[in-house]
């Protein structure tokens, strides 16, 4: 509410610490009185602000010194018809780009702005999961259907256990969706390296990953201006490629998408497997897909929220609920690297598994009792039942 001048950046800074007036802000925004030529803000947070709060601030500082230097140049930022058009010259010196530095007012640590992209990685991670387990777990539970139409588990019961079966057919399917992973994964791994650099050889050259994007793109932008055609590179370009091949700690990511993968895809399959058991037909699952699958569609919903905020309170609660944390937790983990989320992923890993050891406990009681029901319409008050037996 209020705008102070005058004041250094340490001044402003110890003030937002210290001032009693200060004690409720969230944020202090200290432009420098050389922004003309430095184009260069700081940004004090107690909690770090999401994208759309940068975003929103940037543009709006951006806005406000074009049009400053447009009142000081006499140039009306509304041409008529009658006036001459503005020159490239002109153009270039309103046009404004500041960098803002976001930074934690306690230990003066710039924060990237590149979260939405690191989150844009997890969340193609997490849509993977978000595949892998209602393609392969809607398999399970159609061959669990197959099997109990065709009578063909009279016969496999008589020498396993029911448990067994049901944990076989879990567990092996688990391992075809793998392989077929890790054939895509091998198969996108050689295309990169091999085919990419000739195609894209400007994108993998030394002098491109050395580069400072900034300057990049303002050469570009210029030298395609003059030529009046739109640049080919872009900032955001420089960015996302300088986070895939410099930022992304991958042999983490990797693992942490491994586990939850492996886990999320063990949670639901045994609980279609216990949906599978329950009917006769793959039409009467309806009644009991809808409550098993709404926390993942809620998960997948989140997670495309959550990118643009990816440590908001609700982010935070779904990365821990094991019905939704396989799919949010690695949007989580991505957007921060892992930094500071220790604890949190051990919790939400503990979590799972226990989860898991619940949901296959439970799919075991109403899987023993389903596979040898027959041409009988079952409700969850006979579920229940099933349940004590």
């Amino acid at each position: 509410d209020e705008v102070e001048s005058g004041k250094s950046a340490d001044d402003a800074k110890t003030d937002f610490m210290l001032n009693e007036k200060y004690k409720d802000c969230d944020l202090i925004f200290y432009i420098p009185k050389n922004i003309y030529s430095s184009n260069a803000a700081r940004l004090f947070y107690k909690e770090k602000p999401n994208s759309m709060v940068q975003t929103y601030i940037s543009l709006a500082l951006n806005e406000s010194l074009e049009l400053a230097k447009l009142n000081e140049k006499s140039i009306s930022d509304s041409l008529t018809a009658d006036e001459d058009a503005l020159t490239f010259q002109d153009y270039q010196a309103v046009k404004t780009k500041v960098n803002l530095a976001v930074i934690d007012y306690l230990d003066e640590t710039e924060k990237d702005n590149k979260s939405e992209i690191k989150a844009g990685i997890g969340f193609a991670f997490g849509l993977l999961i978000y595949m892998f387990i209602f393609m392969y777990g809607v398999q399970v539970m159609k061959g669990v259907i197959e099997e109990k139409t065709s009578r063909i588990v009279e016969v496999i019961i008589s020498s396993v256990k029911p448990f067994q079966l049901m944990m076989g057919k879990i567990i092996g399917i688990m391992l075809v969706g793998l392989t077929q992973l890790i054939m895509w994964v091998v198969l996108i791994g050689i295309f990169s390296t091999l085919v990419i650099p000739f195609v894209l050889p400007d994108k993998y050259s030394s002098a491109f990953q050395g580069a400072n994007p900034t300057e990049m793109v303002q050469t570009t932008s210029d030298v395609k201006a003059m030529m009046n055609t739109e640049p080919v590179a872009n900032i955001q370009d420089n960015e996302l490629l300088d986070v895939l091949f410099n930022e992304t700690p991958w042999g983490a990511m990797i693992l942490v998408f491994l586990f939850f993968f492996i886990g999320g895809y063990l949670l639901y399959g045994s609980l279609m497997a216990a949906v599978g058991a329950a009917v006769d037909s793959e039409t009467d699952t309806q009644q009991f897909m809808l409550p098993v699958t709404m926390p993942l569609i809620f998960a997948y919903i989140i997670s495309i929220m959550g990118i643009q905020d990816p440590d908001s309170t609700i982010m935070v609660w779904c990365s821990e609920i094991p019905f939704t944390s396989p799919i949010v937790m690695i949007v989580r983990f991505s957007a921060n690297g892992g930094e500071g989320m220790f604890w949190q992923l051990l919790l939400s890993m503990f979590l799972l598994i226990i989860t898991f050891i619940g949901t296959t406990w439970v799919a075991a009681k109403i899987y023993r009792t389903g596979i040898l029901m027959y041409g009988k319409k079952v409700t969850y008050k006979e579920l229940f039942k099933w349940l004590k037996y």
